[in-house]
């Protein structure tokens, strides 16, 4: 009987050494990418963050209007301001198979007086009213607060409504007492 190679031996061994240091390095590149992404998560989304919601199976544009204290409105046509962002227009499920009917407008910072909510139903296939639901969160720290969630109802195309108006403290605390509906016309369009 004939004896193996050492040759084989040593190759066999080197190739177990290479695979198992491979491992050792994908498990620790797997340990940084899961670190990295937690901190990602933990990362505050703003400091007031307004959400409109409307019904999935409801073919319509509806968009989301807001005023910071002594700025311009940010809407659809205007994506952005000195506080405000809107993330995504949200043109409804008949230009949007993927549509989860959502409209976001985040701010930056928390600045002293009166912020103006709005909801617009630039256009509707189904010409059925619209019930909208806004949540409006402020942000501080690891720390989020729902200050409101309101319904409206809108009822034709055009129709734009001020689903809440709130006033913000010199410290951006809420003043309890400034919630309102009064109507302003955030969009623009009459």
């Amino acid at each position: 009987m004939k004896k193996p190679s050492i040759g084989f031996e040593w190759s066999y061994r080197d190739l177990l050494f290479t695979l198992m240091t491979a491992f050792m390095a994908m498990s620790v590149m797997a340990l940084i990418i899961t670190t990295k992404a937690q901190e990602t998560k933990s990362i505050n989304q703003g400091n007031i963050l307004i959400e409109l919601y409307w019904d999935i199976n409801v073919v319509a544009d509806v968009d989301l209007w807001i005023q910071a204290p002594n700025e311009t409105p940010v809407g659809y046509s205007r994506k952005s301001g000195k506080t405000f962002n809107l993330l995504r227009d949200d043109l409804g499920k008949g230009k949007d198979t993927e549509s989860r009917n959502q409209e976001i407008v985040v701010g930056r910072g928390l600045k002293e007086g009166e912020y103006i909510v709005n909801a617009h139903q630039f256009a509707s296939i189904d010409g059925l009213p619209i019930e909208c639901k806004i949540i409006v969160r402020l942000n501080r720290d690891d720390f989020s607060n729902i200050i409101a969630t309101e319904k409206v109802t809108l009822t034709y195309n055009g129709d734009e409504k001020t689903v809440l108006r709130f006033s913000l403290d010199e410290n951006g605390n809420v003043i309890p007492d400034s919630f309102n509906k009064v109507y302003k016309n955030l969009s623009g369009i009459q």
